[in-house]
C-alpha cells in the first residue's frame, strides 16, 4: 500500500542490503504490542470477532449477490437462444430429458440394493 501511495511512504522503505522492510516490521511489531497491552484477553479476541464478523457478513451478502447475478444471466441466456432458436431449445432439452429413465432405473437398483443390505 505504501509503495502504491495509499498509506504512509516511510513504510515503503526496504533495506538494501537485507531486502526486508524493515520500518514496516517494526511499525508492525508496534502496533501487536499496543494491542497486546491495551486491554484483557477477551477484550482484544471481541475487538477482532466484531470486525470479523463483519466482514463475513459482507462476504456472505457478495456471495449471495453473486449468485443472483449468475441466476439472472444464465435465464436470460436461456430465454435469449429459447428466443432465437426456438425449434433447436426443444431439442436440447429433449436430450438431456432422455437421462431421466436412465436415472430412474439406476435409482430403481440402488434402493433395490439399499433394502437387501448388499450397498457397501
Amino acid at each position: 500500500m505504501a509503495q502504491a501511495g495509499t498509506f504512509f511512504r516511510v513504510l515503503d522503505y526496504v533495506d538494501p542490503r537485507s531486502r526486508v522492510p524493515v520500518v514496516a516490521i517494526v511499525a508492525q511489531g508496534a502496533t501487536a504490542a499496543f494491542v497486546a497491552l491495551s486491554g484483557t484477553y477477551i477484550q482484544i479476541l471481541n475487538y477482532v470477532e466484531s470486525v470479523d464478523f463483519v466482514f463475513f457478513g459482507l462476504a456472505a451478502i457478495a456471495l449471495f449477490i453473486t449468485n443472483a447475478l449468475f441466476l439472472v444471466v444464465a435465464w436470460a441466456i436461456v430465454l435469449d437462444v429459447a428466443i432465437s432458436s426456438p425449434r433447436d431449445t426443444p431439442v436440447g432439452l429433449g436430450v438431456i430429458s432422455l437421462g431421466l429413465p436412465v436415472y430412474a432405473v439406476f435409482a430403481a437398483n440402488r434402493r433395490r440394493i439399499a433394502t437387501r443390505g448388499d450397498l457397501s
